[in-house]
Protein backbone atom coordinates (compact mmCIF):
# COMPACT_ATOMS: atom_id res chain seq x y z
CA UNK A 1 0.00 0.00 0.00
CA UNK A 2 1.23 3.47 -0.91
CA UNK A 3 2.12 5.62 2.06
CA UNK A 4 0.34 8.99 2.12
CA UNK A 5 2.64 11.97 2.09
CA UNK A 6 2.37 15.59 0.95
CA UNK A 7 4.10 14.63 -2.33
CA UNK A 8 1.53 12.00 -3.42
CA UNK A 9 -1.68 13.29 -1.82
CA UNK A 10 -2.56 15.74 -4.66
CA UNK A 11 -2.35 12.87 -7.15
CA UNK A 12 -4.63 10.76 -4.97
CA UNK A 13 -7.06 13.67 -4.63
CA UNK A 14 -7.14 14.03 -8.42
CA UNK A 15 -7.62 10.28 -8.87
CA UNK A 16 -10.47 10.25 -6.33
CA UNK A 17 -12.11 13.22 -8.06
CA UNK A 18 -11.72 11.47 -11.45
CA UNK A 19 -13.34 8.31 -10.09
CA UNK A 20 -16.18 10.28 -8.44
CA UNK A 21 -17.02 12.19 -11.65
CA UNK A 22 -16.81 8.99 -13.70
CA UNK A 23 -19.21 7.26 -11.30
CA UNK A 24 -21.63 10.21 -11.43
CA UNK A 25 -21.61 10.15 -15.23
CA UNK A 26 -22.10 6.37 -15.39
CA UNK A 27 -25.80 6.90 -14.70
CA UNK A 28 -26.18 9.96 -16.97
CA UNK A 29 -28.17 9.64 -20.17
CA UNK A 30 -29.28 11.76 -23.08
CA UNK A 31 -32.85 12.74 -23.96
CA UNK A 32 -33.27 9.33 -25.66
CA UNK A 33 -32.17 7.52 -22.50
CA UNK A 34 -28.80 6.44 -23.93
CA UNK A 35 -25.65 6.60 -21.78
CA UNK A 36 -22.62 8.74 -22.59
CA UNK A 37 -20.62 7.07 -25.38
CA UNK A 38 -17.69 5.19 -23.86
CA UNK A 39 -15.06 6.68 -26.21
CA UNK A 40 -15.99 10.28 -25.29
CA UNK A 41 -16.59 9.70 -21.57
CA UNK A 42 -12.94 10.29 -20.52
CA UNK A 43 -12.94 13.68 -22.27
CA UNK A 44 -16.20 14.63 -20.55
CA UNK A 45 -14.69 13.65 -17.20
CA UNK A 46 -11.46 15.58 -17.87
CA UNK A 47 -13.37 18.74 -18.79
CA UNK A 48 -15.54 18.44 -15.69
CA UNK A 49 -12.41 17.95 -13.58
CA UNK A 50 -11.32 21.46 -14.51
CA UNK A 51 -14.70 23.07 -14.01
CA UNK A 52 -16.51 22.91 -17.36
CA UNK A 53 -20.19 22.02 -17.38
CA UNK A 54 -20.73 19.52 -20.20
CA UNK A 55 -24.21 19.34 -21.65
CA UNK A 56 -23.99 16.91 -24.55
CA UNK A 57 -21.42 14.73 -26.26
CA UNK A 58 -20.94 12.01 -28.83
CA UNK A 59 -18.06 9.81 -29.91
CA UNK A 60 -19.14 10.20 -33.55
CA UNK A 61 -20.92 7.61 -35.66
CA UNK A 62 -21.04 6.78 -39.36
CA UNK A 63 -24.68 5.63 -39.38
CA UNK A 64 -26.28 8.61 -37.60
CA UNK A 65 -25.54 12.04 -36.24
CA UNK A 66 -22.24 13.82 -36.72
CA UNK A 67 -19.35 11.74 -38.05
CA UNK A 68 -16.86 13.11 -35.53
CA UNK A 69 -16.61 13.18 -31.74
CA UNK A 70 -17.82 16.36 -30.08
CA UNK A 71 -18.56 17.83 -26.67
CA UNK A 72 -20.82 20.74 -25.84
CA UNK A 73 -20.03 22.85 -22.80
CA UNK A 74 -21.76 25.82 -21.26
CA UNK A 75 -23.26 26.91 -17.98
CA UNK A 76 -25.70 29.47 -19.36
CA UNK A 77 -29.11 28.42 -20.68
CA UNK A 78 -29.82 29.24 -24.31
CA UNK A 79 -32.79 31.39 -23.28
CA UNK A 80 -30.70 33.52 -20.92
CA UNK A 81 -27.84 33.71 -23.43
CA UNK A 82 -30.27 34.79 -26.15
CA UNK A 83 -31.54 37.63 -23.96
CA UNK A 84 -28.09 38.60 -22.77
CA UNK A 85 -26.24 38.46 -26.08
CA UNK A 86 -28.80 40.07 -28.33
CA UNK A 87 -30.61 43.36 -28.65
CA UNK A 88 -31.95 45.63 -25.99
CA UNK A 89 -32.61 44.48 -22.47
CA UNK A 90 -36.00 43.35 -21.29
CA UNK A 91 -35.80 45.94 -18.50
CA UNK A 92 -38.77 48.27 -19.04
CA UNK A 93 -37.26 51.26 -17.25
CA UNK A 94 -34.24 51.47 -19.55
CA UNK A 95 -34.34 49.27 -22.65
CA UNK A 96 -30.57 49.48 -23.31
CA UNK A 97 -29.39 48.49 -19.85
CA UNK A 98 -28.85 44.79 -19.18
CA UNK A 99 -30.00 43.19 -15.94
CA UNK A 100 -27.42 41.88 -13.49
CA UNK A 101 -28.37 38.33 -14.48
CA UNK A 102 -27.84 39.15 -18.17
CA UNK A 103 -24.48 40.81 -17.48
CA UNK A 104 -23.35 37.78 -15.45
CA UNK A 105 -24.49 35.49 -18.26
CA UNK A 106 -22.50 37.46 -20.84
CA UNK A 107 -19.41 37.25 -18.64
CA UNK A 108 -19.88 33.50 -18.07
CA UNK A 109 -20.35 32.77 -21.79
CA UNK A 110 -17.23 34.67 -22.79
CA UNK A 111 -15.16 33.24 -19.92
CA UNK A 112 -16.09 29.66 -20.90
CA UNK A 113 -15.31 30.33 -24.56
CA UNK A 114 -11.99 31.90 -23.66
CA UNK A 115 -11.00 29.07 -21.29
CA UNK A 116 -11.77 26.39 -23.89
CA UNK A 117 -9.82 28.22 -26.60
CA UNK A 118 -6.91 28.75 -24.20
CA UNK A 119 -6.86 25.02 -23.46
CA UNK A 120 -6.70 24.21 -27.16
CA UNK A 121 -3.95 26.83 -27.67
CA UNK A 122 -1.87 25.15 -24.96
CA UNK A 123 -2.59 21.69 -26.37
CA UNK A 124 -1.56 22.69 -29.88
CA UNK A 125 1.44 24.82 -28.85
CA UNK A 126 3.78 21.83 -29.33
CA UNK A 127 1.59 19.54 -31.41
CA UNK A 128 1.20 19.15 -35.14
CA UNK A 129 -1.83 17.54 -36.76
CA UNK A 130 -3.79 17.83 -39.97
CA UNK A 131 -6.13 20.79 -40.33
CA UNK A 132 -9.04 18.32 -40.62
CA UNK A 133 -8.25 16.62 -37.30
CA UNK A 134 -7.53 19.83 -35.38
CA UNK A 135 -10.05 20.49 -32.60
CA UNK A 136 -11.93 23.77 -32.88
CA UNK A 137 -14.59 25.56 -30.84
CA UNK A 138 -17.91 26.49 -32.38
CA UNK A 139 -20.25 28.92 -30.62
CA UNK A 140 -24.02 28.79 -30.26
CA UNK A 141 -25.69 31.12 -27.78
CA UNK A 142 -24.67 29.93 -24.28
CA UNK A 143 -22.92 26.79 -25.50
CA UNK A 144 -19.57 25.94 -27.08
CA UNK A 145 -19.03 22.80 -29.12
CA UNK A 146 -15.54 21.33 -29.41
CA UNK A 147 -15.17 19.23 -32.55
CA UNK A 148 -12.62 18.36 -35.25
CA UNK A 149 -12.49 20.97 -37.97
CA UNK A 150 -13.01 18.48 -40.81
CA UNK A 151 -16.35 17.20 -39.54
CA UNK A 152 -18.24 19.30 -42.08
CA UNK A 153 -16.85 17.51 -45.11
CA UNK A 154 -17.47 13.97 -43.89
CA UNK A 155 -20.77 13.51 -45.74
CA UNK A 156 -19.10 14.29 -49.07
CA UNK A 157 -16.39 11.63 -48.69
CA UNK A 158 -16.49 7.96 -49.73
CA UNK A 159 -17.62 5.67 -46.88
CA UNK A 160 -14.15 4.13 -46.48
CA UNK A 161 -12.61 7.59 -46.13
CA UNK A 162 -15.33 8.62 -43.67
CA UNK A 163 -14.40 5.66 -41.49
CA UNK A 164 -10.70 6.52 -41.65
CA UNK A 165 -11.40 10.17 -40.83
CA UNK A 166 -13.69 9.23 -37.93
CA UNK A 167 -10.82 7.16 -36.51
CA UNK A 168 -8.48 10.13 -36.99
CA UNK A 169 -10.91 12.50 -35.26
CA UNK A 170 -11.38 10.07 -32.37
CA UNK A 171 -7.61 9.74 -32.00
CA UNK A 172 -7.21 13.52 -31.86
CA UNK A 173 -9.89 13.79 -29.16
CA UNK A 174 -8.15 10.99 -27.21
CA UNK A 175 -4.81 12.79 -27.49
CA UNK A 176 -6.45 15.95 -26.13
CA UNK A 177 -7.98 13.91 -23.30
CA UNK A 178 -4.63 12.34 -22.43
CA UNK A 179 -3.06 15.81 -22.41
CA UNK A 180 -5.85 17.08 -20.12
CA UNK A 181 -5.32 14.14 -17.76
CA UNK A 182 -1.62 14.89 -17.56
CA UNK A 183 -2.25 18.60 -17.04
CA UNK A 184 -5.55 18.31 -15.17
CA UNK A 185 -5.30 20.73 -12.31
CA UNK A 186 -7.08 23.94 -11.44
CA UNK A 187 -4.34 26.09 -13.03
CA UNK A 188 -5.32 25.04 -16.55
Amino acid sequence: MQELSPENTPHLDQEMKWNRITAELASASDRLGKPIDSAILPTVVALRMIGFQTNASCEGHLDHGIKAPWIEVGSVSDDLARRALSGPSTEESSPHIKSVEELQAIEAVYNERSRLIDLLDKFYSHRQCSAQARLIVMFRLGQCRMISQGYGIQDGLPVETQSTMLDTYRTEMKEFTDWLKTNCDQSI
